[in-house]
């Protein structure tokens, strides 16, 4: 058995994504690859096909494989996104695994997440093709699913939420946001998780909230563009293929603006708070991604078959 360590947040865990998809791919299908990480994380890992099992870091019964309760000689090699003085690095290493590949979780200076986390390899591909698979895995939930309001046909999907207040843009210019495309003929729907339960929204806007991360990923899958703070649902929706405006406050983009899809990265042009951002300025932002998608020939917010006028 092959063992994939990662307890953390949802949007460190999906810039660890092509390096797990890598570690496995480079081993074959020799012995069956199992990720220990938060539920929700594992059942997405799992039913992508990215790892063949899956435990929940928070059971008790994985619990004590940490403090050497359980026997990991059955453990052959190990990926661990840890600390050296993480108790599973200390059992796998007594234990006699063969292969432990270790990491700590967060670089030291400032280089995209994901090529960190990369740069344990010196034979992978680029990040973006490695997060092919949980695309592809997008598409398929995207033809499973029968949204009621909201079509995604040019439709922009928002997120006014994040882990952290510091990094949360006020939410009356997310909703000053979305009247300007809905005044302009676009779909709207917003992504509400348990971090804005009780969050208000204008009367009549299609809103899911608490969705299960493997049918955000059919969401992301359908919409032609996503709009959100840094966060996790960011990094999953610009991961899954969807086109991203993302607003940053004090996090560093350099680290931390999401891979797999366009992206524009807005932040305060006075560099200080998240709150120094414009509603101007995201207009423009997604405008300039619309633009750029459609000189790509992908489907855009804007598309030759649905125009809008972009001076208006």
């Amino acid at each position: 058995m092959r063992l994939i360590y990662h307890a953390g947040a949802l949007g460190d865990f999906i810039t660890t994504l092509p390096a797990i998809t890598w570690w496995a791919r480079r081993a074959g299908e020799t012995e069956p690859t199992v990720l220990l990480s938060r539920a929700p994380h594992a059942r997405l890992a799992v039913a992508a096909g990215l790892v063949d099992k899956a435990w929940d870091v928070d059971d008790q019964r994985s619990a004590r494989l940490f403090s050497g309760e359980i026997q990991s000689q059955e453990i052959s090699a190990a990926l661990l996104f840890a600390t050296p003085e993480s108790p599973l690095v200390v059992t796998l290493q007594a234990g006699g695994c063969r292969s432990i590949i270790r990491q700590d979780p967060f670089p030291s200076h400032p280089v995209s997440k994901m090529d960190y986390h990369l740069g344990l390899f010196e034979d992978a591909p680029r990040a973006e093709d490695l997060l092919e698979p949980l695309r592809r895995f997008a598409r398929r939930q995207a033809s499973l699913l029968s949204w009621e309001t909201f079509s995604a046909q040019g439709g922009l999907l928002l997120h006014p939420g994040s882990g952290g207040r510091s990094k949360i843009w006020p939410l009356e210019r997310f909703v000053a946001v979305a009247e300007y495309f809905r005044r302009r003929g676009r779909e709207i729907a917003w992504i509400l998780g348990p971090t804005e339960e009780g969050w208000e929204l204008p009367a009549g806007s299609p809103a899911y909230r608490n969705l299960p991360l493997e049918r955000l990923c059919g969401l992301y899958a359908q919409a032609r563009g996503y709009l959100g703070n840094d966060s996790g649902a960011t990094h999953l929706a610009v991961a899954c293929g969807c086109p991203g405006v993302v607003l940053f406050g004090p996090s560093d983009p350099r680290i931390w603006a999401p891979r797999g899809a366009p992206v524009r990265v807005v932040t305060s042009p006075a560099g200080d708070s998240i709150a120094g951002i414009t509603a101007d300025q995201v207009i423009d932002a997604i405008r300039d991604l619309s633009l750029q998608l459609q000189g790509d020939r992908r489907p855009s917010l804007f598309s030759d078959a649905d125009p809008v006028n972009l001076e208006n």
